[in-house]
């Protein structure tokens, strides 16, 4: 049996728990109230007030922030002596604590007494340079107050002590100082002794880059590279570098020719012409991809790549030809041929691309509906392919079906397609293709009600195309509850998704025509600049995505426009100057644009930001 002195020991214990749970909560609240108000009357400037609430939260919580307020305020108000004598007595409490004596420092600082607060920060620095967390610590202390020498002095000397790199850190200093030289020096130091920081010496430049105004930041980091792969040439980890920032900035044949260099020193046997061509080829710069994939089928077939490398150059060749507007039937017909003598010679299992290209030649530009239709049936029957393959066939041979006149047949396969992958991304494109069907044939209550499903709890790539159909329906039916002008509108998106250009570029202009007032018009025109872009017409092409900017620059496709036509006068027409022009007026006019990185790179690289080829 328990004693009674026990029992009253064990009755304190479990009153002094409940007023702590009971409490916790309230003190919360007043701390955040007293924090909040605190920094009202320091922004407010009334620092007599802030001050004494700094100071009593600091004495109850001892936050450091808290006493970093207390001081500032005290230093607004001059008085200096009572900050002085207080933190000196935090000092003597926490010896061992160096950022005390910068906030010290700070103090005679603020005093006039230069001499003093020398003495307290570099007696910071000496009890800092010890470790590296305090390294870091304290040197954050002197970078947020600007102290930018004190923080070098502090990674130099942690740096000998500890036998510690702190480039990356000394780096970082650099740019805030800045002096985009030395810090470019330092993170090449820093890849120098450890090559694996390279991805984050990417990254930095990336948002450095993008933030910065420094028009020769490019120049700058290509020269320092050039001089070093010159110096160390078995330090590859430079002319990896060098490629990112070539790819970065467009660059892509001067990428090349670094690529094929690393890759004859290492016997690379051409795994990163691959995915440089890859790379390429998604970017639609098909002749370099092609070049690329070409460097290592010439290797021979004895390379353990070559077969890859040959799948890849068909599918950007098939890439090349459906995005050409001067294809040729004859071209479209080799390409066909070679893909059927591929496919045969290639296992099942590595065929697919191949299969899915074929296909899509047949169908889509050779007029052979039935003949695809027939192969990919064959091709689901025979169920060699992975699942998700066979489910990507299946979402083409609806496609086909409906590029067919098929609309019913092709909802039927959707519907199986989507049946068989419930819950996942196949799935969701099943339905997702429904949906846009049933926009084609007008019947957007029912497309709507779809597309609602799908902008939750899909991948985000449906989810957007979900996102914007649905926007597009939602905002150009609101006034007009006949779905007259929309259904013209959804019918020219069938017309040109069974290749009728002509017939498409007629039902828009009727639009026009028929509803010269419609909340349509600037998609009318900017649907009318992408299919004359497709037919090669660039000069309508740039005429209609000219009256988009022109005429509805407030609209939601203003900068996509303007964006567009850029592109098109930099990449198709090579008119550099008015590129140039378009750039611009995209940064001016659109400065929370999507596009506007992207600009701001093409025109640096288009108004020259990079070494003359006497250098390269």
């Amino acid at each position: 049996m328990k004693s009674t002195g026990s029992l009253i020991k064990t009755l304190l214990i479990l009153v002094v728990v409940l007023a702590a749970v009971v409490l916790s909560p309230r003190t919360a609240m007043a701390q955040t109230y007293d924090q909040e108000l605190a920094a009202q009357y320091m922004n407010a400037r009334e620092f007599d007030k802030a001050a004494i609430l700094w100071e009593q939260l600091y004495d109850k919580y001892r936050y450091r922030q808290y006493l970093t307020n207390y001081l500032k305020c005290l230093s607004e108000l001059k008085e200096f002596e009572k900050a002085e004598k207080f933190i000196k007595k935090e000092v003597k409490r926490n010896e061992n604590d160096p950022s005390l004596l910068v906030e010290l420092g700070l103090v005679y600082v603020a005093m006039g007494n230069t001499q003093d607060a020398d003495a307290q920060f570099n007696k910071a620095i000496k009890l800092s340079a010890v470790s590296k967390a305090q390294t870091i610590n304290t040197a954050n202390y002197f970078l947020t107050n600007r102290m930018f020498d004190y923080a070098e002095v502090l990674y130099t000397t942690a740096a000998a002590q500890q036998k510690v790199n702190f480039d990356f850190e000394l780096a970082n200093l650099y740019y805030f100082q800045r002096n985009y030289q030395r810090m470019t020096e330092k993170f090449l130091d820093l890849l120098f002794e450890f090559p694996d920081y390279l991805n984050s010496v990417e990254s930095r430049y990336q948002y450095i880059m993008a933030s910065s105004t420094e028009d020769d930041l490019n120049q700058l980091l290509e020269t320092n590279l050039l001089m070093r792969i010159q110096k160390y040439p078995q330090k590859t980890v430079y002319a990896e570098l060098l490629i990112w920032q070539y790819t970065q900035t467009g660059r892509y044949q001067d990428a090349y020719t670094q690529i094929v260099s690393i890759d004859k020193k290492s016997n690379g046997g051409g795994k990163r012409l691959i995915e440089f061509g890859q790379m390429l080829s998604e970017n639609g710069e098909y002749e370099l991809a092609l070049t690329c994939f070409d460097y290592v089928l010439k290797t021979g077939e004895t390379n353990p790549n070559y077969q890859f490398a040959s799948i890849e150059y068909l599918n950007t060749l098939y890439r090349k030809v459906i995005h050409t507007p001067s294809r040729t039937t004859e071209e479209l017909i080799r390409l066909e041929g070679m893909l059927k003598e591929s496919i045969i010679k290639t296992r099942t299992k590595q065929a697919f691309s191949l299969i899915y290209a074929l296909a899509n030649i047949q169908a889509f530009y050779l007029n052979k509906t039935q003949e695809a239709a027939n192969f990919l049936k064959a091709v689901i029957d025979e169920n060699k392919l992975q699942p998700n393959e066979i489910s990507e066939c299946k979402l083409l041979y609806g496609d086909i079906l409906l590029f067919d006149n098929n609309p019913w047949d092709a909802t039927l396969i959707y519907a199986q397609v989507e049946k068989a992958n419930a819950n996942n991304p196949f799935g969701h494109e099943a339905r997702f293709r429904k949906a846009r069907l049933a926009y084609y044939t007008g019947q957007f209550e029912w497309a709507l009600a779809q597309l609602d499903i799908l902008k939750a709890g899909t991948s985000r790539l449906i989810a957007n195309d979900a996102f914007e159909l649905s926007l597009f329906i939602s905002d150009n039916s609101a006034l007009d509850t006949t779905y007259m002008a929309l259904s013209m509108f959804a019918r020219s998106d069938l017309l040109r998704y069974k290749h009728q250009e002509a017939q498409a570029l007629l039902t828009l202009d009727s639009i026009l025509t028929a509803f010269p007032g419609h909340e349509l018009l600037d998609d009318v025109h900017y649907r009318k600049a992408t299919i004359y872009e497709s037919l090669g017409r660039y000069s309508e092409a740039a005429e209609a995505y000219q009256t988009v900017v022109k005429n509805y620059p407030y609209d939601i496709l203003g900068d996509n426009a303007l964006h567009q036509l850029a592109r098109l006068y930099d990449y198709t027409l090579k008119d550099k100057t008015k590129a140039m022009e378009l750039y611009k007026q995209l940064m001016t006019d659109y400065p929370s644009s999507i596009y506007t990185v992207e600009a701001r790179k093409r025109f640096r690289f288009l108004r020259g930001d990079r070494l003359s080829d006497s250098l390269e």
